[in-house]
């Protein structure tokens, strides 16, 4: 009966809090609440972060799985949020006690607006935006291939059926796909962005802090270290290249142990680099001569784009929409999966000193002020 009132009374709540926030100095301040799955490195949760920083109004990060603590000590870069950050520590599997703190939070803060990335937080903000004041959801979705499996697909349509979210893809690949599924909505394509000058560092500097010579060459490497990222595929090539490059992974994940053994039994442990987790990667990036992205499954990887807007010369595997996020003057595709052809391309990189910079390319197409104005026309949209 209590849950029945909530959901009668939502329309009387809603218009309530939107009055409220308009009084006072007079003008429209919107709450925006933005939620992951888990606030650890990787590209969803950086572009998270940086929308809480750059987007007008108050804006608030919730992460679901993990403690507040504990995922600052892992990635000190999130103290940056100050009291703006909140982990949930969901376990496993479905939570209504995570459901309930989630609806408390989103009461408290007075939302107007959810932001929801990737299927997980666009459950439990679906349903939690129900039960706190049914603020509006914009849903980010950052690559298609998991909607690949029917019950996520049906989970998903379902949802968006029923929250009816603003939907955004990260490319016009991911947007078509989101389309394909809900042939009603359209989903806007706003593309992940860098801010280019931030990753201008001096290459002497960036081998220095990692201890590599200025002489030798480097391959470099950014993700998590889970199979999806294919780190086991890069360091197959690493040991048929012609090339005798230095391989330095930035990153960690379930996956390391395996690959520490891999590097070992093909015979790379000298030339293998494991760095851990990496709280700031444009003071990594610098350092590489090539970059490479060995993925098995893409959406638009902000890796790629980070290490381009370096000046790192590219090779990446052809999956998702990477072909639109790879310089196509100093860049390679190599099939996924292949190491064989991953070898080749990156002796090929290695070889070509005379490419240009991709730094102009990613400032042209992916400009940090373009997605955060894009971010904020949908969000003013909703509202």
């Amino acid at each position: 009966m209590r849950f029945r009132r909530i959901l009668q009374s939502w329309p009387l709540r809603t218009a309530g809090m939107a009055l409220a926030l308009r009084l006072g100095a007079g003008m429209y301040m919107s709450s925006v609440v933005h939620i992951v799955q888990r606030m650890s490195p990787g590209g969803i949760e950086t572009l998270a972060m940086e929308l809480v920083h750059a987007l007008p109004g108050r804006n608030r990060l919730v992460s679901l799985e993990g403690e507040t603590g504990a995922l600052i000590a892992a990635w000190p870069r999130l103290r940056s949020l100050g009291d703006s950050f909140t982990a949930l520590d969901k376990p496993a599997g479905r939570s209504f006690g995570c459901l309930r703190s989630l609806a408390t939070l989103l009461r408290r803060e007075r939302a107007t607006i959810i932001v929801t990335h990737h299927i997980g937080p666009l459950l439990y903000g679906s349903l939690a935006a129900v039960v706190s004041g049914r603020p509006a959801i914009v849903h980010v979705e950052h690559d298609a291939w998991h909607l690949q499996d029917r019950r996520r697909r049906l989970l998903f349509t379902t949802l968006s059926r029923f929250a009816r979210p603003k939907l955004v893809g990260v490319s016009g690949a991911i947007a078509d796909n989101l389309g394909a599924l809900l042939p009603r909505a359209r989903a806007r394509v706003i593309p992940n962005g860098v801010d280019v000058p931030r990753f201008a560092g001096s290459r002497s500097e960036a081998r220095e802090r990692l201890g590599l010579t200025a002489d030798e060459l480097v391959v470099g490497s950014m993700g998590r270290l889970e199979a999806v990222k294919g780190h086991d595929v890069l360091l197959e090539a690493a040991a048929l290249m012609q090339t005798p490059a230095r391989i330095v992974i930035g990153g960690d994940g379930s996956r390391r142990a395996a690959l520490e053994a891999q590097a070992v039994s093909l015979g790379l442990a000298g030339r293998v680099l494991f760095l851990g987790a990496v709280d700031a990667p444009e003071q990594v990036y610098p350092a590489f001569d090539v970059f490479c992205l060995p993925s098995r499954q893409e959406g638009l990887p902000l890796a790629l784009l980070e290490a381009q807007a370096a000046g790192a010369r590219s090779v990446a595997c052809d999956v998702g929409d990477v072909r639109s996020a790879l310089c196509p003057h100093s860049g390679r595709l190599a099939p996924a999966g292949d190491a064989g052809a991953l070898a080749m391309a990156l002796d090929a990189a290695l070889a070509d000193g005379q490419a240009p910079s991709p730094r102009a390319f990613v400032a042209s197409r992916f400009d940090w002020s373009a997605t955060v104005r894009a971010y904020a026309t949908v969000i003013g949209e909703t509202e």
